[in-house]
């Protein structure tokens, strides 16, 4: 009886394991090395917005983009969206005008040194909506 109960505890145990390495938009079985939302929002919701993010592509600035822990953010060029981390790199967005893409490839960090924070942040962006480009991101802090 002791055998039984130890073995169901252990895959108890494994179940757990498995699924806490799930949290932050990876797939099954899968490990991921970026949680979007602990590193790349610019505050809870756009009333408490803190910061910005100035994107590029050939030095020429193609929208400012914030994210929201919410779900929600503000596109310069777009308006408001909804988004969600699908993928370890990956966030899909659909606006209130129900155009839609995703940010694959997403790279960077976000670092605050006293009351200064600096950051960046590379993705490529593929919708039928807005087309497939890929932008360099500066964080802006207000």
């Amino acid at each position: 009886m002791r055998r039984i109960l130890f073995t169901s505890v252990t895959a108890a145990v494994i179940l757990i394991l498995a699924s806490l390495a799930n949290i932050g938009g990876c797939k099954a079985g899968s490990s991921c090395d970026l949680n979007f939302i602990e590193v790349f929002v610019n505050g809870s919701s756009p009333d408490t917005q803190d910061s910005e993010w100035e994107c590029e592509n050939g030095g020429v600035l193609v929208f400012t983009i914030a994210f929201f822990t919410d779900g929600t953010g503000f596109r310069s060029d777009a308006g408001d969206f909804t988004w969600e981390q699908t993928d370890c790199h990956t966030v899909d967005f659909e606006t209130i005008s129900l155009e839609s893409g995703s940010f694959v490839n997403i790279q960077g960090n976000v670092a605050t040194t006293g009351s200064t924070t600096l950051g960046n942040l590379s993705m490529e962006q593929q919708s039928d909506d807005f087309g497939d480009i890929q932008v360099a991101c500066t964080y802006k802090q207000f």
